[in-house]
């Protein structure tokens, strides 16, 4: 499959999520992968896999491997890419991207970007969360 298909593909897996969280009350999904063993649901949407980081001290970023992507369900939103990280496998036209090792500070900042910080927000994967992260 080539680059444009394969992106009209993406853009097409994010619409039927965005339509699905629509018909079910949200402003927005937040998906949420983990490096090395999760990141499947945004794979599919966005091609992206979140990197560990290595060691804490490497090069002064303390990511856990995390990422996210936001996926607001107004039709004009674009989405969101969060990395923990800023050694990321680049996603699939996704054009917005916010790299902070504070994994709970980027998607804050992601929601405030899109006027969503008082949202109803559908999670996809918030079972690999900690307690701490989900807080």
């Amino acid at each position: 499959m080539d680059l444009k298909a394969l992106a009209q593909e993406m853009q097409e897996r994010r619409s039927r999520v965005k339509r699905v969280a629509s018909t079910r009350g949200f402003d927005a999904t937040l998906v949420i992968g983990r490096a090395p063993d999760r990141a499947g649901d945004m794979r599919y949407l966005c091609g992206n896999k979140p990197y560990l980081s290595g060691h804490i001290s490497r090069y002064g970023y303390r990511g856990r491997g995390f990422g996210a992507l936001l996926l607001p369900t107004d039709s004009g939103a674009e989405p969101t890419l969060v990395c923990t990280t800023p050694f990321y496998i680049p996603p699939i036209d996704v054009e917005d991207i916010v790299i902070d090792t504070h994994f709970s500070r980027g998607i804050a900042s992601a929601l405030k970007r899109h006027g969503l910080t008082e949202a109803n927000i559908g999670l996809v994967g918030v079972d690999i969360l900690s307690v701490l992260l989900y807080q």
